[in-house]
């Protein structure tokens, strides 16, 4: 006999006002952190110098690594508060966070207390080799420094609440909040003269805020939110570790590439030529960091349409997320082989020598990562990680070995990129893209071919583009030059891709969210936002009544 489907809670409509939102406020905090940067780091210079500045650094690297003793639980118990929620399943909802909550209380109570005896038995500060800092403030402002970010962890999982009921914009706008926040109150500290500890104890106390904010906000709006343990279970918690500890594995696996190929170039040719990779790697990995964003805008969406069983969604979701990836990788990629060598003179005042071939391989390798990373947030999503997570670690394992074989000839740090390429398209470029197919129940032929290959000939395009409007614009200063190109190839190539490669169904997407954009689509936007929450409070009425 059939099951009836079950109440969700997760709405089903405004996936693409979410969207535009999350992608918005995403975008806003990459600025924000940008910002940070550019900001402070004059201003702590200015306040203390460099050799203090230095040793504060070093206090900060030294706690750095404390978050890694969450093992990885975080996305794994976002995943498992989503799916309940969009079941209609409270009790499962309710079990799920306060299980989180008590062995993210007992992980900050162990740890803190271990990490603290550590810090006041240990002579950190002759470790260290801090010599214009005193030891207890040494001491002190470690233990503030841990204890923030050990709190950031709870802060995790509170913010997970908001993924798991279809409001990640108002988390991406609230942790936007908190760093505007931190920023302006760490300023205000280096402009009156604050120490080291006075500095360390603003990072703790905007966590602390921030997490009674959160959950202030969501109770007030009538969220699902319960704290306490009455609903909780020691086995439940338990049960977080093994399978959270695969999304470390990933993280660790990310690490371990970016140290190590380092590590490898530093030991075969030297310092100098670590820092020709790492400028053109850090340059290439702009574009990682664009699409990234989308990523986490779409992942609630995908675990909420994977729980209700909509392959439909799930399908139309797979293609429309390969192809936004792809354009994107393929527009600045195409820009980038154009102005690269150019970009990287300028940037490094010609202190860096462009390196064609390492470029040439970093260019054609955006695109292809792009496509088996979007397939990846699929498994991710719905917690089907395992294999993913061995896939990345291997390649990451022959990667290195193979990397010392490469660098070590002619080939030199074109080489070391070259074997993670080679070990990546080995273990995850084909197997990954294939297995988020058959997930969501798509075709070869709609994949290699009507996404890839259509892809591939969209932006054969935007470089026939691109140098066409290179030639002309030859004479013109290097700003015009990159403005005319990169319009050239977005504008050009965007209506390639609208009238080529996109499909009814994302045509009529991304006229909706065009509609979103606009005057009226926004006040119709609220409206209707309006209308989904009184829906969503009757749906979480509902499934407690029959419950």
């Amino acid at each position: 006999m059939n099951q009836p489907r079950p109440e969700t809670s997760y709405p089903r409509t405004g996936t693409t006002r979410r969207l535009i939102a999350g992608g918005f406020f995403s975008f806003l905090g990459r600025v924000l952190t940008s910002l940070k940067q550019i900001l402070l780091v004059p201003l702590f210079l200015t306040a203390w110098g460099k050799v203090v500045y230095g040793e504060w650094l070093t206090i900060f690297a030294l706690v750095s690594y404390l978050p890694l003793v969450e093992v990885g639980m975080h996305n794994y118990i976002a995943n498992l508060l989503t799916r309940a929620y969009a079941r209609g399943r409270k009790e499962e909802y309710l079990r799920t966070f306060q299980s989180g909550l008590l062995i993210y209380l007992a992980i900050i109570t162990v740890f803190g207390a271990l990490f603290a005896g550590l810090v006041l038995r240990l002579p950190i500060h002759d470790w260290l080799r801090i010599t214009r800092t005193t030891a207890p403030t040494v001491r002190l402002t470690a233990l503030l420094l841990g204890g923030n970010l050990l709190l950031s962890l709870l802060a995790g999982l509170v913010t997970g609440l908001y993924h798991s009921q279809g409001e990640y914009p108002r988390h991406a706008m609230l942790v936007n909040g908190r760093q505007a926040a931190m920023i302006l109150l760490v300023a205000g500290g280096l402009l009156l003269r604050f120490g080291f500890a006075a500095l360390a104890s603003i990072y703790l106390l905007v966590t602390a805020g921030f997490i009674g904010l959160c959950l202030i906000d969501l109770k007030r709006r009538g969220r699902l939110v319960e704290l306490g343990f009455r609903h909780s279970d020691w086995k439940t918690a338990l049960s977080f570790i093994a399978p959270g500890s695969l999304f470390l594995l990933i993280t660790l696996t990310n690490v371990i590439k970016i140290h190590g190929s380092v590590l490898v170039i530093n030991a075969i040719l030297g310092a100098a030529m670590v820092a020709v990779f790492s400028v053109h790697r850090v340059l290439g990995n702009a574009v990682k960091s664009l699409v990234g964003m989308i990523y986490h805008v779409i992942w609630p969406e995908l675990t909420a349409a994977e729980s209700r069983r909509d392959e439909a969604k799930l399908r139309a979701a797979f293609f429309s997320l390969l192809k936004l990836s792809l354009f994107t990788s393929f527009t600045i990629a195409v820009f980038l082989g154009f102005y690269g060598g150019e970009i990287i003179g300028i940037w490094t005042a010609g202190r860096i020598e462009f390196h064609p071939l390492l470029w040439f391989l970093i260019i054609c390798y955006l695109p292809w990562n792009g496509l088996w990373e979007a397939s990846g947030i699929f498994f991710l999503s719905t917690n089907r990680h395992r294999g993913y997570a061995w896939l990345r670690f291997a390649s990451t394992a022959v990667a290195i070995p193979l990397a010392i074989l490469l660098t070590s000839t002619r080939a030199g740090i074109a080489g070391t990129m070259a074997a993670f390429i080679a070990a990546e398209m080995a273990f995850c470029g084909l197997t990954i893209p294939a297995g988020a197919m058959k997930m969501v129940g798509a075709s070869r032929r709609q994949l290699w071919i009507h996404t890839v290959g259509k892809g591939l000939m969209v932006a054969a395009g935007q470089i026939l583009l691109a140098g066409l409007v290179a030639r002309a614009a030859a004479g013109a200063p290097f700003w015009a030059r990159w403005a005319a190109v990169l319009a050239a190839i977005g504008a050009g190539g965007g209506l390639l891709a609208y009238r080529f490669w996109l499909t009814t169904g994302e045509r009529v997407l991304l006229a909706r969210g065009r509609r979103q954009l606009s005057k009226r689509g926004r006040r119709e936007s609220r409206v209707e936002k309006k209308q989904g929450k009184k829906a969503a409070r009757r749906d979480v009425d509902d499934t407690v009544a029959k419950l």
